[in-house]
């Protein structure tokens, strides 16, 4: 005879998700050990009497109600019964493969064409209802394994995710060369569908992937369609690729034509700058080589010509710098060697023009009195009407008394004729 069992507890593997207790005969005060992340399912003649929580239980009328309809207590209160213990794990099992062993078909709703294509993945579940898992899925068997699950939903899961598969990828207009790229989006919705399939039978589905999807390499149709799609992307991209050598080398001539102009520019400048200069020291020359100047007038007018020299050398500048803005290419236009001029003021370089000096008229009333005998002459007589004396010479814009061999006033720097 078999001894009465006093403590129940669980003793199946890890890998284990419903482990049956292989004794069926306990005593009414037995204990019952039910661990973190477990349930105990009390059976009775195929009905569940109770379920049990984690904790420590003393199996009595009092822990266990139905033992009142069916055991008679004898005397001193101890007796045995027969029934079936189910412990449940709660832990969520993980990497429970899937796959399909046939491909699912289906028109492909972008280029019109039917494709077979095969899919696998993992999923993980979790018990969510440990009585509907143990009759549906456990029944009179001694437990359940991950491997037993994948193997007792392997013909739900091929029916229904051929299915849903044709659904999603007609639903969202996903061609057979997407479907890698979407996977994703595809593995998301499957599991959404899948869900409700799975809480029929007390689980809650956790996890769901796509990891492959298994193409039709080997129809005609599909080959012909993937080759043509792949020389139309290689045309474009080689396009893409000429227009691009196109604009590089466009912007490179650009670029080159700038820096060539502004060199040119620089030039220009610089060659106007040069002739200013030698300009002015001819007439340093000059006006130092008069000898009917003396010393202190030498010296000023010296002065006076290098600064009408130097105006002239700045109105050449500005003349040529506008010349260049005017011709609307923006890189000479913003060219510091045009827009700025060294030898000129900040006001004169504002200016749009210098004022020429325009040549006094001799007009009728205005005279001079003759130096020699002081009879009124016009004033710029160069001989006395009265006396045939010389008359010094005047500036024709400002009316002051030029020296002999002067070239320019040396009071207002007109040239002098």
């Amino acid at each position: 005879m078999k001894p009465i069992l006093d403590v129940i507890k669980f003793e199946g593997g890890n890998h284990q998700m419903v482990w049956k207790h292989p004794a069926e005969d306990f005593s009414t005060l037995s204990t019952l050990i039910v661990n973190p992340s477990q349930v105990a399912i009390f059976y009775k003649n195929g009905t569940i009497a109770d379920i049990y929580k984690e904790g420590r239980y003393v199996l009595s009328t009092e822990n266990i109600p139905i033992l009142r309809k069916i055991i008679e207590i004898p005397t001193g209160g101890v007796s045995s019964f027969s029934c079936q213990i189910y412990y449940v794990n709660l832990v969520e099992a993980m990497d429970v493969k899937w796959g399909l062993p046939s491909r699912s078909s289906w028109i492909d709703p972008v280029y019109g064409i039917p494709v077979t294509v095969g899919a696998r993945g993992n999923m993980s579940l979790l018990v969510d209802d440990p009585a509907s898992v143990v009759i549906s899925l456990v029944g009179a068997d001694a437990g359940l394994t991950a491997e037993d699950l994948a193997r007792y939903f392997r013909d739900l899961i091929t029916m229904r995710v051929k299915t849903y598969l044709a659904q999603i990828c007609q639903a969202e207009r996903i061609d057979i060369f997407s479907m890698t790229s979407r996977q994703e989006l595809i593995a998301e919705a499957l599991k959404k569908k899948l869900a409700a399939d799975f809480k029929g039978y007390g689980f809650r589905l956790r996890m769901f992937t796509v990891s492959d999807f298994i193409l039709p390499e080997d129809d005609p149709a599909y080959m012909r369609l993937k080759r043509a799609i792949s020389e139309r992307t290689t045309g474009i991209t080689e396009m893409q690729t000429d227009r691009m050598k196109a604009n590089i080398a466009a912007q490179a001539s650009a670029e080159s034509e700038v820096i060539r102009s502004q060199g040119h520019a620089a030039s220009l400048y610089n060659l106007g700058t040069n002739h200013v200069l030698e300009r002015q020291l001819d007439i340093a020359e000059t006006m130092a080589g008069n000898e009917s100047m003396n010393q202190f007038s030498g010296m000023a007018g010296s002065m006076v010509m290098m600064g009408g020299a130097m105006n002239m050398g700045a109105q050449a500048a500005n003349v040529m710098g506008n010349a260049m803005n005017s011709s609307g290419n923006p890189n000479l236009a913003g060219n510091p060697y045009m827009s700025q001029n060294p030898f000129m003021p900040q006001q004169a370089q504002q200016q749009t023009a210098p004022q020429q000096a325009v040549p006094a008229q001799n007009p009728q009333g205005e005279m001079k009195a003759c130096v020699q005998c002081g009879k009124p002459l016009p004033k710029y007589a160069k001989f006395c009407m009265d006396c045939g004396s010389a008359q010094p010479k005047l500036c024709p814009n400002c009316g002051k008394v030029i020296p002999d061999g002067a070239k320019f006033c040396m009071e207002c720097g007109t040239k002098i004729d």
